[in-house]
């Protein structure tokens, strides 16, 4: 399958920390996310971009998974694509192996910088500068593999990023090992399809998805105006703040604190306690009967 939009500026990762992979891109065209990002648990990440043969996506990472390194699955790719020269794509595997390819019928500016664990590119690109934007910025971030991988296509974005301007954006990444529950390994999988700033929205999404996930891992002895205060700090507003209020509580924190916050709440809405009387720990902080 092949598009006929270009997509722009990208970068695949691998963090030896967490053993994750995963990919962020950004493009002037529309959804950007869906044909051009993927990954897979214990194997990789791949973009196919520029002219863009999506088949480069899930044969890329089968050639991976079947022990070939990224340089050897993009050259056996190319070897079978009559427009290769069209192409841009890169790859990382789980081993930490990254490497990309630019043909030389991409529209210019077009070029990869390649780094330890890590490959950025452009195609359409205002300039040289915006892949070496790019991998400056995520080697210099810190936080998870996902924000440092915002952060990198942010910087491509700053150095001027696609010259037909920004349409879409989309954050992929995995668990560094597979799993006999697949439905588990997708560590962030975000997609901004349509917005005048698709970075600036898939970073406010990408502080909701942190957050849930923070919301997920509560446990003994957390603080309830801690994690009020975090739902806060991602943006959020009621209901979110009292369920994670509720939670802490479920687990040591302050029951009185919760209370109040959940009785405040039902005065808005009286159907949230039907919500709380099914969830194991808050019924009991809500000072209601659960339901078995």
């Amino acid at each position: 399958m092949h598009t006929l939009e270009c997509v722009t500026f990208s970068i695949v990762a691998y963090d030896p920390e967490s053993g994750e992979v995963g990919a962020a891109i950004a493009s002037g065209s529309f959804g950007v996310g869906k044909d051009c990002v993927w990954a897979r648990s214990g194997v990789g990440a791949v973009v196919t971009q520029s002219f863009t043969n999506v088949s480069y996506g899930p044969l890329g990472l089968a050639l991976m998974a079947a022990g070939n390194a990224p340089d050897q699955a993009i050259d056996a790719l190319r070897q079978t694509d009559g427009r290769a020269a069209f192409r841009q794509v890169a790859m990382v595997s789980a081993a930490g192996d990254a490497n990309g390819y630019t043909g030389a019928e991409c529209v210019a500016a077009a070029g990869h910088h390649g780094g330890t664990h890590y490959s950025a590119q452009a195609n359409m690109a205002s300039s040289e500068e915006v892949w070496r934007a790019m991998a400056d910025a995520y080697q210099a971030a810190g936080g998870s593999l996902a924000c440092r991988l915002v952060d990198g296509i942010e910087a491509g974005y700053a150095a001027g990023g696609d010259w037909r301007g920004l349409r879409s954006a989309a954050v992929l990444v995995v668990a560094g090992q597979p799993s006999a529950r697949p439905w588990e390994t997708p560590v962030v999988d975000l997609r901004v399809d349509e917005h005048d700033n698709a970075i600036c929205e898939l970073r406010r999404l990408l502080r909701l998805d942190e957050w849930f996930a923070r919301l997920g891992r509560i446990g003994p002895g957390a603080s309830v105006d801690d994690e009020v205060a975090a739902a806060f700090e991602a943006g959020l507003s009621e209901p979110e703040p009292t369920w994670a209020a509720l939670a802490a509580a479920s687990e040591g924190g302050d029951r009185e604190a919760a209370r109040r916050r959940f009785e405040a709440l039902l005065k808005t809405e009286p159907r949230y306690a039907e919500i709380a009387r099914r969830l194991p720990g808050v019924a009991e902080v809500a000072g209601l009967e659960p339901v078995e």
